[in-house]
């Protein structure tokens, strides 16, 4: 396999504008909340047991109206883009992208963690880099800039099922997945890039399998994902045309089940074709 280099070119084929993060790790974004990091996360010393679910319904909700309105003030109807990355670049300089899918409900911005922060700062903290236990959906660093492979980790919240990545956390399910519709990734410099599904896999937090980012040809990358879609749970009736044509994938990971502190996860992954 060709050795990544992490540069800035607008004109690669997936510009991503990110930075590099050495090896597999454990695929930890998205994790399912869980009384020990909510007691952590509001700095709480006791929570009764049967208050807690009580507690974190309620604030899951108000972190969600929150985010709401944040996200109907940043994304403005103005002209053919309808994203103000000004607004958004303002409130928070690691925003690199916007993404929707539709049928979801998911539309949200994407931020890189920076080095200082640490890759999995936004599992933690809200877009406005405050302590929230909903966090931010963000890109893994090793998706650098023009690499063929963005993956992006989202919260599953069991309280709040259509909060982040949880409309899509069973779309190992056939029922779930044949709902899920074309992902758009849209960048600052004004471009969008749709992404259509093409299957859905259950696995555990430690698989390098997903973990793929650099190729040394398209055909490689093909193989990769012809090998990721004969572990997949849900596949497209068109998933084999569409690795075929494949010039860019985007993989959205969130935790699996209902079960806190679980091994597994939800990867959907999307294809799109070249230019």
């Amino acid at each position: 396999m060709i050795e990544a280099t992490y540069h800035i070119d607008a004109h690669e084929i997936c510009p991503l504008e990110t930075k590099p993060l050495d090896g597999p790790v454990d695929l930890v974004g998205g994790h399912l909340i869980t009384r020990r990091n909510f007691l952590t996360g509001l700095s709480v010393g006791t929570v009764s047991a049967g208050g807690f679910m009580a507690a974190l319904s309620a604030m899951v909700a108000a972190q969600d109206r929150a985010a709401w309105g944040a996200r109907v003030q940043l994304h403005q109807q103005t002209g053919r883009n309808p994203i103000d990355w000004q607004a958004l670049l303002k409130e928070n300089p690691d925003t690199i992208a916007w993404l929707t899918v539709e049928n979801t409900g998911i539309s949200s911005p994407v931020v890189l963690p920076s080095e200082e922060d640490g890759g999995d700062f936004y599992l933690t903290h809200s877009f406005h880099r405050k302590p929230s236990l909903l966090g931010t959906p963000y890109i893994d660093r090793r998706s650098a800039d023009g690499a063929p492979h963005a993956l992006v980790f989202g919260h599953h919240v069991a309280e709040d099922p259509k909060a982040q990545f949880g409309p899509i956390h069973g779309a190992n399910t056939p029922r779930v997945f044949k709902t899920i519709g074309t992902a758009t990734w849209s960048v600052p410099a004004g471009s969008s890039r749709a992404f259509h599904p093409i299957a859905a896999l259950r696995i555990n937090h430690r698989s390098r399998d997903i973990q793929r980012f650099r190729f040394a040809s398209d055909e490689e990358m093909r193989t990769w994902l012809t090998n990721l879609l004969q572990q997949a749970q849900t596949r497209s009736e068109q998933a084999t045309h569409m690795i075929e044509k494949a010039r860019c994938i985007l993989s959205l990971c969130t935790c699996a089940g209902d079960r806190p502190g679980g091994p597994e996860r939800t990867v959907v992954i999307f294809a799109s074709p070249g230019l």
